[in-house]
C-alpha cells in the first residue's frame, strides 16, 4: 500500500458563480502515472467553492488509497494561505469546506496544502475544465489500474455558516518528501563537479535526474534533452526552469516531456521533436516558429549554424496520457548533436539494444554517449553494455534513467560490472543530479 499522495487540485468556475466543475489527480509514492484522475460537475457555485470542493474530493481520494501523508498542490493562492492560516476565512460559503478541509488533513499522519503557479497544475486544470463540460450531477473517474468509471456526482454541501470564527487553521505539518536516488559510491566513480569558470571553452554537461540532460556549449548554447525538470522528483528545484536555447524532445511520454510546455514558456525555448509532437505544442499555443519539426534520419542545422541535431531510431513508444485520454505521439526517437566546438555526443532517450545502432556509429562516430540503464521500460545494464558493442567510437558513457522509481532496478554498478565482464574500453560517468560537468 503507497505511504504518501500528492494530490493537485483545481476549480472552475465560468462566471463566478457560474458552471463550475473540479479537477484532482493523485500520484503516489513518487510513482509518474496518477493513480487516480477524477473530474466532476458541480452546481453553479464561485470559483473558491470549487477550489475548495476539489480540495476535499483530493482528500477523500487520499484517504481512500490508505496513505500516511499527503501534501495538496493547488494553484489557488487564497486557499493554500486560509488553510496554512497566514489568511483568515470570513464567506459564509466557505466556512464550512475549510473546516471539512482542516478535518480531514487531521486525518493523516502529516498533511500540507501547497501553492503552485498554474503551469505547474496544467493537469488537474485541464481536469477541472472536463468537470464543467460533464452534465450536472455526472463525474468521471480514472484508476491507474483499471477503466474509467463514472460513479455518482458528490453532492456539495453547504451548511449554514457559523456564529463564530472558525477555529485556528491547521499547522503546516511537514510532508514526508521521497529522498533523491542515492547511487551507492561502493559501486560508481562519481564525476567530479567544476566551478564555472573551470568550465570556459568545454561544453559543460548536467544531469537532472532520469532522463533529463543539460547541455551547454562553449559558445553559450543551452540544449536540454527531454522535458522532465520540474515533475522529476531526482531533479534538483534549482534546476526546475534552468535557461534553454533548444528543447530536443525524445518521445511522448510524461516522464520525457510533461514539463515542455512550461519550459517553453519560461524561456521562449525552440522545441525540436518529431512532427506529431510539435503538431502537439503548435495546436496548444506555442507558436510555429518556436517548434522544429523532424523525422528520424533527419538532420537541421541550429544556432545559426553552429550546430547541428539528428534524429536517430530508438525502439520504444510514444504516447502522452492527459486527461481525455492517452494521445500517439508519433515514435520514439534519439538525438546526435553535432558542432565545431564540440564532441559528437548521442542522447539514445528511451530505447532497447538495437542491431542499427552500428549504423548510427558508422555515419556519425559519436564521443560521447547517454544511455538508458535502468531496465523494465528500457535497456538494463547488460543490455546497454552490449549496445556498445555497436557503438566502438564512443570512448565516454553516462548511465541514464534509472532509480528514479522503483521498477527502474538497473544500477550504474551494475552496468559498470557488466562493461568489465564484456570487455567495453569506455570511460563511465556517473553523475550527481544537478552539478555540471565536463568530460
Amino acid at each position: 500500500m503507497a505511504k504518501h499522495a500528492l494530490v493537485h487540485t483545481d476549480g472552475a468556475s465560468k462566471g463566478n458563480p457560474g458552471r463550475a466543475g473540479i479537477g484532482v489527480v493523485v500520484y503516489t509514492d513518487n510513482e509518474l502515472v496518477p493513480a487516480v484522475k477524477f473530474a466532476e460537475r458541480l452546481p453553479d457555485c464561485t470559483n473558491n467553492v470549487a477550489e475548495y470542493t476539489a480540495l476535499l474530493r483530493g482528500l477523500d481520494i487520499a484517504a481512500e488509497l490508505g496513505v500516511e501523508t499527503v501534501e495538496v498542490r493547488t494553484d489557488s493562492e487564497l486557499m493554500a494561505k486560509q488553510i496554512a492560516g497566514s489568511y483568515s476565512v470570513k464567506a459564509p460559503d466557505l466556512i464550512p469546506l475549510y473546516n471539512a478541509a482542516r478535518q480531514k488533513l487531521r486525518g493523516f499522519r502529516s498533511g500540507k496544502v501547497t501553492h503552485v503557479r498554474r503551469g505547474f497544475n496544467a493537469v488537474a486544470d485541464e481536469l477541472a475544465n472536463v468537470g464543467v463540460s460533464l452534465s450536472l450531477g455526472q463525474s468521471k473517474r480514472i484508476d491507474a489500474d483499471g477503466p474509467t468509471t463514472e460513479p455518482p456526482a458528490h453532492p456539495v454541501h453547504i451548511a449554514p455558516a457559523p456564529t463564530t470564527e472558525p477555529a485556528p487553521a491547521v499547522a503546516a505539518v511537514p510532508v514526508v518528501v521521497e529522498p533523491q536516488p542515492v547511487v551507492s559510491t561502493a559501486e560508481t566513480t562519481p564525476a567530479t563537479p567544476l566551478p564555472p569558470a573551470a568550465t570556459q571553452g568545454q561544453t559543460t554537461f548536467t544531469w537532472l535526474g532520469h532522463g533529463t540532460v543539460y547541455i551547454t556549449t562553449p559558445g553559450g548554447v543551452n540544449i536540454l534533452f527531454d522535458a522532465f525538470t520540474e515533475s522529476n522528483p531526482a531533479c534538483p528545484q534549482t534546476w526546475h526552469t534552468p535557461q534553454i536555447d533548444y528543447l530536443c524532445i525524445t518521445h511522448g511520454h510524461n516522464d520525457h516531456m510533461q514539463d515542455a510546455k512550461m519550459l517553453q514558456e519560461h524561456s521562449s525555448c525552440t522545441i525540436v521533436a518529431i512532427a506529431e509532437i510539435t503538431d502537439y505544442y503548435g495546436n496548444l499555443g506555442v507558436s510555429w516558429d518556436k517548434l522544429e519539426a523532424m523525422n528520424r534520419g533527419g538532420t537541421i542545422k541550429v544556432a545559426g549554424g553552429a550546430l547541428s541535431i539528428t534524429m536517430v531510431t530508438a525502439v520504444h513508444s510514444s504516447t502522452f496520457e492527459t486527461p481525455n485520454g492517452t494521445l500517439p505521439m508519433g515514435e520514439a526517437a534519439g538525438f546526435i548533436l553535432r558542432g565545431a566546438d564540440i564532441p559528437t555526443i548521442y542522447f539514445a532517450g528511451d530505447t532497447s539494444v538495437f542491431g542499427d545502432m552500428k549504423i548510427i556509429n558508422d555515419l556519425y562516430e559519436p564521443e560521447i554517449a547517454f544511455l538508458p540503464i535502468g531496465d523494465r521500460f528500457t535497456m538494463g545494464p547488460r543490455e546497454a553494455a552490449y549496445a556498445l558493442g555497436f557503438l566502438p567510437s564512443v570512448t565516454t558513457v553516462i548511465p541514464m534513467h534509472y532509480a528514479t522509481f522503483s521498477a527502474l532496478t538497473g544500477t550504474p554498478g551494475a552496468f559498470r560490472q557488466e562493461c568489465a565482464d564484456q570487455e567495453r574500453d569506455v570511460r563511465i560517468i556517473v553523475p550527481s543530479a544537478g552539478e555540471p560537468f565536463t568530460v
